[in-house]
């Protein structure tokens, strides 16, 4: 659909150039749910640019609020590019053919004139204050999710945004999310919740790789070496890569159910989650297999 805005008096398509709250295009009732137990689920759709449209989730209580972003791109350069920069419409008919028409033939993007109202963009730079945000991520080049390297000049608090969809291998300062954990948010803090209890994701680094999850604390003589290269961060045991910024070592601890244990570095050796929920170190040797069960160092490696 293309529309003629009466305050740009441009032609846009309406489902993209105006917010929800617009009630140039909108209805008043923008349809919130609120249900008996204090939850209000709220569509978003300003802050989401992801090719296609789409929409992200807002869900409040008194005091918390979880915001799904969903698949997009978190790009405030090209946000600002979306609602300021007016394009030359191409038409293939006259200015009076094209005004008095009631349906035309081509590429709508031929005929938009602006793409973004700056009422859409001031609304998704506000659309994550005071929020725990789940964002999904990219490494490098995407054209429909958020580049790692973008998220330092984002709207997004690293302290209260977790990262999911991400790469398979992955290092970041960021909060990074897998699959079967548990988080709650508790006054807009969010925290991993282990064995009934609550824990904050108080690591440095984050780390995935070949289905492992790891995390690491800062240590000047720590084992691994968090480098950056072309904005993407990456991790080294010992060497100093030939390409990358060095930035600083950490103790990395394996991530299993939510409880962190020391690395094990011996090939013969890994760690293995018992059906009690304990974890053991299995190494085996010529003479066969040994375990050992080891302790949960959840909440303890701050203060080692």
């Amino acid at each position: 659909m293309l529309f003629k805005d009466p305050n740009y008096k441009e032609w846009v398509e309406p489902e993209s150039f105006y917010p929800f709250s617009s009630t140039i295009f909108y209805e008043e009732d923008q349809n919130i749910h609120r249900d008996q137990e204090g939850f209000t689920i709220e569509a978003i759709k300003s802050s989401v640019w992801h090719g296609v449209s789409a929409i992200g989730v807002k869900i409040k209580t008194d005091k918390e609020t979880l915001v799904f972003s969903s698949d997009t791109v978190h790009d405030k350069e090209l946000w600002v590019q979306l609602y300021t920069e007016k394009k030359v419409q191409k038409l293939n008919l006259s200015k009076k053919e094209f005004e008095s028409s009631s349906v035309i033939y081509g590429d709508i993007n031929d005929y938009i004139e602006r793409i973004w109202s700056q009422e859409r963009y001031i609304e998704a730079t506000n659309t994550f204050d005071n929020a725990v945000v789940i964002h999904d991520i990219a490494g490098r080049g995407s054209i429909v999710h958020t580049d790692y390297k973008n998220l330092k000049t984002s709207s997004l608090d690293k302290g209260k945004t977790l990262l999911t969809h991400s790469p398979d291998r992955i290092t970041t300062e960021w909060k990074l999310c897998n699959s079967g954990k548990i988080f709650k948010i508790k006054e807009n803090n969010l925290y991993e919740m282990v064995d009934g209890k609550l824990f904050p994701m108080d690591a440095d680094i984050y780390h995935r790789e070949d289905g492992r999850y790891f995390v690491g604390y800062k240590n000047e003589k720590g084992k691994h070496l968090i480098y950056e290269n072309d904005g993407l961060l990456d991790i080294a045991y010992h060497e100093v890569p030939k390409v990358g910024i060095p930035l600083y070592r950490v103790d990395l601890y394996e991530d299993i159910s939510g409880k962190y244990f020391p690395m094990s570095y011996e090939t013969n050796a890994f760690l293995y989650e018992r059906k009690d929920g304990k974890v053991e170190r299995v190494e085996f040797t010529e003479q066969g297999s040994t375990g050992k069960v080891l302790e949960n160092l959840r909440g303890k490696i701050r203060n080692r």
